[in-house]
């Protein structure tokens, strides 16, 4: 799903559907999503043999996306682009449901 948003993010600049305004933190979050995904492929890569890696990975993930929220809204509504502001929640809610499954199996 984070690599889904990262390529309508693109696609969004490349067709220069998104204000020139807003082009600038648009561009921030989408390399913010950018840096999620590697974190959330070392958390996958981590769940089982490291958990703790895995959670690191998670939290980091979890900042990243956090971020992108972050640029959007300082975008004001010319940044707005609602596919990925309804992403953005689902992501963060599976990235909190993973970290609970990683500290699960910690204890």
């Amino acid at each position: 799903m984070a690599s889904r948003v990262g390529a309508y993010m693109s696609t969004q600049l490349k067709t220069n559907r998104v204000k020139v305004l807003s082009r600038g933190f648009v561009k921030v979050c989408k390399f913010n999503y950018d840096n999620a995904i590697v974190e959330l492929n070392v958390s996958y890569i981590n769940f089982e043999s490291n958990t703790k890696k895995a959670i690191e990975s998670l939290k980091q993930a979890e900042i990243k996306v956090g971020y992108c929220v972050n640029s959007l809204k300082s975008g004001s509504k010319n940044a707005e682009i609602p596919p990925v502001h309804e992403a953005n929640k689902v992501i963060q809610s599976l990235i909190k449901a993973a970290e609970a499954v990683a500290k699960k199996q910690t204890h």
